[in-house]
């Protein structure tokens, strides 16, 4: 028996294309493509699966599922009555639970443009040796800043990251789990301190700048 026949005979295959599916559903895959997997060829699906563990930012979810598949078809092999090896849901399941780590060069990229799209300017009386007024740029860390900050990061991740269109589902699940002001804000606020600003340490999380 062939490769491709017994791709297409197997059970594991059957497995390999609900698990797929699982996957991609919880990455947010479109409709259409959810949908294909129900007609693809089981080339096709493999060709997808190959090109997703070379590609994505999720690629390691996407090599422990063909690893899966290909474990069961050597058992079945072996023994037609061997039931598929299960991959821990643990494993498939991590980076999408936020394993992936934050790309710097991202987040530096959508720090710099949320503070600039969300900074005001205001006058106010500045003690420095002696009382004058100076002009200083003003800008808020709160819940606008980090939605703002999340959006930006997708972009500037895609872009620096040469991550394809299709796969912003898994991006914008990745960048969910990182951009949120309980795990980030100290690199935020290094960020920004190396751009010129100071925290005024009050309650609005306000940063401000000297002009």
């Amino acid at each position: 028996m062939t490769w491709e026949q017994l791709l297409k005979v197997d059970p594991c295959t059957l497995e390999a294309k609900e698990m797929l599916y699982q996957v991609l559903e919880k990455m947010g895959a479109n409709n259409d493509l959810l949908e294909s997997l129900r007609s693809d060829t089981d080339d096709d699906v493999r060709e997808m699966l190959e090109d997703f563990s070379r590609t994505s930012p999720q690629k390691d979810i996407f090599k422990s599922l063909l690893r899966n598949w290909d474990m069961c078809i050597v058992e079945s092999r072996k023994n037609p009555n061997t039931p598929q090896v299960e991959m821990d849901s643990s494993d498939m399941y991590k980076i999408l639970k936020g394993g992936k780590t934050t790309d710097r060069q991202s987040l530096k990229d959508a720090i710099t443009v949320t503070t600039e799209k969300l900074n005001y300017e205001s006058n106010a009386r500045l003690l420095y040796g002696n009382r004058k007024q100076e002009t200083a740029i003003y800008v808020k860390t709160d819940d606008i800043f980090y939605d703002t900050l999340r959006e930006e990061y997708i972009k500037y991740y895609m872009e620096n990251m040469q991550v394809e269109g299709r796969y912003i589902g898994s991006v914008k699940n990745h960048a969910r789990a990182k951009i949120q002001p309980t795990s980030i804000r100290s690199m935020v606020g290094r960020y920004l301190r190396a751009l010129g600003y100071e925290y005024m340490h009050n309650e609005t999380r306000l940063w401000r700048k000297i002009k």
